[in-house]
């Protein structure tokens, strides 16, 4: 491990013991809330994945696992006073139920590189220190971002998580303003901490750290507006703006639009001319009861497609499930229905279907006007009461078509449930 390296993993493991003796100097009175304020939780995820390579060409027949996770969050309250001070624990925990070396590589357990043989069970442990002043907080340690930016993945068993600093500010209504700085991640198959690299970029690209600014306003309850600025140090850069309104049109039916804008650049020497995109895109949704209908276009541009984190998604309005249609100069457009079934006297039963096109993909000298297609129907179902309340049920099938990629059939069955442990 070289020093860099090492820095880095000692100060996001000091600075929560740091807040942990921090709070342990207080008066127990003062830190009454942090006790009881405090809640654990124990998620089971049970995950099975068979995706089948339609090629003969194919280099592996098909990927096929089964794993059993578990997930454990325990959150302090805060101390009282002015300042409060708390402590979050995250325990990740993969378990190999089925694999094998002619059938690992789905992204749900790591395996060996040169054997391919999957291991038979990983984990990740991580504390997060967190501090609170009026509507301000800060947080320090293991963090699972959610943003436009860095949108961590959790489509297989266990999720993507980092390590580094977290400070949000909601003191003015309707005004989020967030800054961010993440110094490693640990993929939803991993272990361990690795440098951010962009998503199939070689690790020699890696950045040392990547950086967050965000403001995010509710004009109303109905109009909202974002503009958020990331860096890769001294590797990309990428801005994000968007619109989204929702529009009341009788008691039961509105329509919803969102306008999303992407725009990214090379911030170094290692992509010099590589990183050059603008990937606009809207989307309209239309919602009456339990059905919604969602049409979705997206148009790339530039030299180069979308760059997006490693062990994250991209949050546009074309991703789907096995594709993310953000090659270069690729257009694409979706056509989602959804229904929740609690309209007709079923709460807890869902259904999604969505068919995603993209055309025009630009590949090189005399490849242009490539294709690609993908299906997705989702099923789904949670339990609403009684022993097994909370107990949920996904499953999902996946169909993609490619002029120039592997095709491919797969299924996937997700069972999960949580357990309130106080």
């Amino acid at each position: 491990m070289n020093q860099s390296r090492k820095s880095r993993l000692y100060s996001g493991t000091l600075c929560p013991l740091a807040l942990v003796v921090g709070t342990s100097i207080v008066p127990m009175s003062a830190s009454a809330a942090f006790i009881e304020d405090s809640k654990g939780s124990l998620v089971l995820r049970n995950f099975y994945i068979n995706r089948d390579f339609r090629h003969d060409t194919a280099t592996q027949s098909k990927a096929e696992e089964w794993a059993q996770g578990f997930m454990l969050n325990i959150e302090s309250g805060y101390t009282e006073g002015p300042v409060g001070f708390g402590l979050d624990a995250l325990g990740l925990l993969g378990i190999k139920l089925d694999s094998s070396a002619a059938r690992s590589n789905s992204g749900t357990l790591p395996f060996n590189p040169v054997t391919r043989e999957p291991v038979d069970d990983f984990s990740n442990f991580g504390l997060t220190g967190k501090m609170r002043f009026s509507d301000t907080t800060l947080h320090v340690g293991t963090l699972q971002p959610m943003m436009p930016l860095v949108f961590r993945n959790l489509t297989r068993l266990l999720p993507t998580t980092y390590r580094g600093a977290l400070l949000r500010s909601q003191e003015i209504k309707g005004l989020d303003l967030t800054l961010m700085r993440l110094s490693n991640v640990s993929a939803r198959d991993s272990s361990g901490y690795d440098d951010i690299t962009i998503a199939g970029r070689p690790a020699s690209t890696a950045g040392d750290h990547f950086d967050v600014a965000a403001v995010d306003y509710a004009w109303t309850d109905a109009l909202k507006i974002s503009y958020h600025y990331g860096e890769l140090k001294d590797v990309y850069s990428q801005h994000y703006a968007a619109v989204s309104h929702v529009l009341p049109l009788t008691e039961k039916l509105s329509l919803d639009t969102n306008f999303r804008y992407f725009g990214a650049s090379d911030a170094g020497q290692a992509l010099a001319g590589e990183i050059d995109n603008q990937t606009w895109s809207v989307r309209f949704g239309l919602a009456y009861t339990g059905h919604k209908v969602t049409l979705g276009y997206q148009e790339q541009s530039g030299h180069s497609g979308m760059p997006f984190q490693a062990g994250t998604d991209p949050y546009t309005v074309t991703a789907s499930t096995y594709q993310v249609f953000i090659r270069p100069e690729e257009t694409s457009w979706q056509l989602r229905y959804d229904l929740n079934f609690a309209a007709y006297g079923v709460p807890g039963l869902t259904l999604m279907a969505r068919h995603t096109v993209g055309s025009n993909i630009e590949r090189g000298a005399g490849l242009e006007d490539d294709r690609e297609w993908e299906r997705n129907i989702d099923l789904g179902y949670v339990v609403q009461d009684g022993a097994l309340k909370g107990f949920g049920v996904l499953l999902r099938n996946v169909m993609y078509r490619s002029h120039y990629a592997t095709d491919v059939d797969e299924n996937r069955v997700l069972l999960t449930y949580t357990m309130n442990l106080w």
